[in-house]
């Protein structure tokens, strides 16, 4: 599902939640987001990410349960002229993995703040 909070506390949030029943573990389970903005680990359970053309200010937060899922982030350099284009010289894959010890049955929620450059919010 996904949600909306505009509360007047914080940021704007979009929230996304999967429900997820898996009968067995027959290898790894990922959630995958592509972007072209620059993605980092800020801090356990926290990637940040900072637009190209706005130089080293957050502008959106990707938030989530650390002892669900384990971030990975690939940068992926564009060689198509007709990507490059639109998603510029490089992408971010951020992968979350769900952990081995997570019960098969797991809510797996995924929160995205935007933020105004310069913002301190949590």
């Amino acid at each position: 599902s996904i949600s909306l909070d505009r509360s007047d506390e914080g940021a704007p949030k979009i929230g996304l939640t999967d429900d997820v029943v898996l009968n067995d573990r027959t290898g790894v389970t990922n959630l995958a987001f592509m972007t072209d903005w620059k993605a980092s680990i800020a801090d356990e359970g926290r990637i940040e990410f900072q637009h190209p053309e706005i130089d080293g200010r957050r502008i959106a937060v990707m938030d989530f349960d650390p002892k669900i899922l384990t971030p990975e982030i690939e940068v992926i350099q564009l060689e198509d002229l007709s990507l490059k284009r639109s998603w510029g010289d490089e992408v971010s894959r951020v992968l979350l993995t769900v952990r081995e010890d997570v019960p098969l049955e797991a809510r797996l929620s995924v929160d995205f703040s935007l933020r105004s450059p310069g913002s301190v919010q949590d």
